[in-house]
């Protein structure tokens, strides 16, 4: 990481203290000075996006791959969208403990955000194409439909991906 950018303040805080007396009230407080110290870190290049993030890369494409299984194999087609879903989220909070806290979404939650919508729109997508294939024994329709989103998917994925650090340097 590329220190980018450095900020520093300091200002005046209240802390409320009792010294280790039980006796004084807790809002007894003095007011010392406080020094905020703030880093903009930008990564060295595209290959530590692609460590971050790819077991959120691999769990995106095993949940597309479901897509080519037969809407009515259910353990199949919705295991691997279910199993790529927690993956993801494990890969969230493995990206999330490499950065301190802040208040604002990061990039790195937008680009973990992006892989779960999309496991869960595939999801989504997976039961319709199951009500479809099953209930209105339309299997044609159910492939058309599993061809289109997976298309539709993958395509909207990668160009979000590509959009995301693109826009986040502006």
């Amino acid at each position: 990481m590329k220190i980018a950018k450095s900020l520093m303040t300091v200002k005046l805080h209240s802390y409320g203290s009792r010294r280790g007396d039980p006796g004084l009230s807790p809002n007894t407080g003095e007011v010392h000075s406080r020094f905020i110290f703030g880093m903009v870190v930008s990564p060295p290049g595209t290959a530590i996006c692609i460590k971050m993030f790819q077991a959120l890369f691999a769990s995106v494409a095993i949940a597309l791959i479901a897509l080519f299984i037969k809407a009515i194999m259910i353990d199949c087609r919705f295991g691997l969208p279910v199993g790529g879903f927690f993956a993801g989220v494990a890969n969230n909070i493995m990206v999330g403990w490499m950065f301190p806290p802040g208040e604002g979404i990061t990039l790195t939650a937008m680009v973990n955000l992006i892989g779960l919508v999309t496991i869960f729109l595939i999801l989504a997508e997976s039961t319709i194409s199951l009500y479809i294939l099953d209930t209105r024994s339309q299997e044609r329709l159910s492939r058309v439909l599993d061809r289109v989103s997976f298309v539709v998917l993958l395509l909207g994925y990668v160009v979000l991906n590509l959009i995301l650090p693109l826009a986040a340097r502006s």
